[in-house]
């Protein structure tokens, strides 16, 4: 991949080739439907929680990677608002 198969977006590049922009579009995907899952999983963990007091133990691994997730999909919203613009700009 050569200097001419990339754009400029924002300080960040996004390629040219359909089809890496589409695998990495379908990745942010993925991890923004990722935190969603995993927000309702600890929702329903908190709920269940105050019925049965022994969930209470799920309930840190599953905080550690809604907070992971929440991390990734700040960059996940940046490629495909970035991907957007690109698309339409060129």
């Amino acid at each position: 991949m050569g200097t001419g198969d990339c754009d400029r977006c924002e300080n960040r590049r996004a390629t040219r080739l359909p089809e890496v922009r589409t695998a990495v579009g379908v990745a942010a995907c993925g991890n923004i439907e990722e935190l969603i899952g995993l927000s309702s999983l600890l929702v329903g963990i908190v709920f269940s929680a105050l019925i049965l007091p022994d969930v209470w133990t799920a309930l840190p691994p599953v905080i550690l990677f809604t907070g992971i997730a929440a991390l990734r999909v700040r960059r996940s919203w940046a490629y495909l608002r970035a991907l957007h613009t690109a698309g339409r700009i060129g």
